[in-house]
């Protein structure tokens, strides 16, 4: 399981404040064990379904919708080339400037 290390001012002072209706599918987005695992392979370097599926135990479909609700929220971006999909994590996502993203994920 994942976790996100928010050290304690961080908390107390931002995401109490931040974390109103603009950040809410952030943390829906984060939510789910499997996405964390996700977010911090891509965060590593971009990669395809495959090498995500190879890393997780999980099917190729799970790991396709975990990838959907990320893609949807804005936290990682695709880029196609020929048949060639590659997921990488949205160094520009919105909530990036609010903090969330900027604290370590841990295994």
């Amino acid at each position: 399981m994942c976790s996100i290390d928010f050290p304690t001012p961080f908390i107390d002072t931002h995401l109490y404040i931040m974390a109103g209706t603009s950040c809410t599918h952030c943390f829906k987005a984060l939510a789910d064990s499997s996405r964390l695992r996700i977010l911090r392979l891509l965060q590593a370097s971009p990669r395809t379904v495959t090498e995500i599926t190879n890393h997780m135990e999980l099917t190729q479909p799970t790991v396709s919708h975990h990838l959907h609700i990320l893609l949807s929220k804005g936290v990682i971006a695709r880029a196609q080339t020929g048949r060639q999909v590659v997921y990488t994590y949205n160094t520009a996502h919105p909530c990036v400037g609010c903090g969330v993203f900027s604290a370590p994920i841990k295994p």
